[in-house]
């Protein structure tokens, strides 16, 4: 779900967001999801399940950017 998705910048390529995620923005704190790719880089950036992202929140990888509920399962 996102609400105000006007207020959503997503620029690049590798960019993916799991199921039942929530993206709140507002006209002054936008939302700003990218990646950056050149001959030497390839950004990635994977956003799992079940997340809330905030107005303001910017969120860019040159490299890779996991954010998974996953990664904090007790072992």
């Amino acid at each position: 779900m996102i609400l105000n998705p006007q207020h959503l910048k997503i620029f690049g390529n590798n960019i993916s967001i799991g199921d039942y995620a929530t993206l709140i923005t507002a006209p002054d704190k936008r939302i700003d999801l990218s990646t950056w790719e050149t001959d030497k880089i390839n950004g990635e950036l994977q956003l799992g399940k079940y997340i809330l992202i905030s107005p303001g929140t910017s969120i860019r990888s040159a490299q890779k950017i996991v954010i998974d509920y996953k990664l904090y399962e007790v072992l």
